[in-house]
C-alpha cells in the first residue's frame, strides 16, 4: 500500500498513468489499473482525480514539461539561431519517437480546457512556441534568418511541419520497407527533411 503525501500521491498517479498508458494504450489506461499498480484503494485516487479525463489533462501538462526539459531548454543553449532551429526539429522527431503514447496525448488528443488552467499551466502550454517565435527573432536581428521570414506565421509553420513528419513515422506510415515510398535510408532522409525545412530561412533564399 503506497503510503505519501498529496502532493507525492498526485505525481505518482501521472507517474504511474504515463507509464500503464504506453505499456496498454488509452484503453488500458482505467481508474481501476492505476490504483491497482499505485496499490491504493479507489477512493484514495478520486480524492486525487475525479475522472479518466481529469488525469489525461494533468499528463497533457507533464507532457509540455517535458518537452520543455527535453527539446526547448537544451536547445535553446546553442548559440547561432539556424542550428538551434536545426537541432529543435531533430529533438522533436526523438522525443517523439522515444514517447510515442505520450506524444500522441499532448499532440493529438483533444484540446486542453484553457479555462480551467492557472496561470502557471497556460505557461506551460504556450512556451514552446513563445521560444520558437523569438529564435526566429533573434536570427532576424543576427542577420542568420532573412527578412522575409515572419516569426509568427513561421513558428506555427514549422511546428506543423515537423509534427507532420513525427505523426508519419509514428504511424509507419514512412519506413524503409513501406511498399508505396520506401525509405532506404530513414535516418538520412529525417536529416534532409530537417534541412529543407531550416535552408529557405536563411537570408539568400
Amino acid at each position: 500500500m503506497v503510503r505519501a503525501s498529496r502532493p507525492e500521491l498526485k505525481e505518482a498517479i501521472i507517474r504511474v498513468s504515463v507509464e500503464l498508458g504506453s505499456q496498454l494504450g488509452e484503453e488500458g489506461l482505467t481508474m481501476r489499473a492505476i490504483a491497482k499498480r499505485l496499490g491504493i484503494s479507489a477512493t484514495a485516487l478520486y480524492q486525487h482525480f475525479d475522472s479518466k479525463a481529469a488525469i489525461l489533462q494533468e499528463i497533457r501538462l507533464y507532457g509540455l514539461r517535458l518537452v520543455q526539459d527535453e527539446i526547448i531548454n537544451p536547445v535553446a543553449k546553442i548559440d547561432d539561431p539556424i542550428d538551434r532551429l536545426r537541432e529543435w526539429g531533430m529533438s522533436h522527431i526523438r522525443f517523439a519517437l522515444s514517447h510515442r503514447w505520450l506524444y500522441g496525448v499532448i499532440m493529438e488528443s483533444e484540446q486542453l480546457n484553457f479555462a480551467e488552467m492557472n496561470e502557471d499551466e497556460l505557461r506551460s502550454v504556450v512556451q514552446p512556441i513563445t521560444d520558437l517565435r523569438g529564435w526566429l527573432r533573434e536570427g532576424r536581428e543576427r542577420g542568420s534568418i532573412g527578412d522575409h521570414v515572419d516569426p509568427d506565421m513561421c513558428a506555427l509553420r514549422l511546428i506543423a511541419t515537423i509534427h507532420g513528419l513525427s505523426s508519419l513515422l509514428l504511424a509507419g506510415r514512412l519506413d524503409e520497407d513501406h511498399p508505396a515510398a520506401p525509405i532506404r535510408d530513414l535516418s538520412a532522409f529525417i536529416n534532409e527533411f530537417v534541412e529543407s525545412m531550416i535552408c529557405p530561412l536563411r537570408p539568400e533564399c
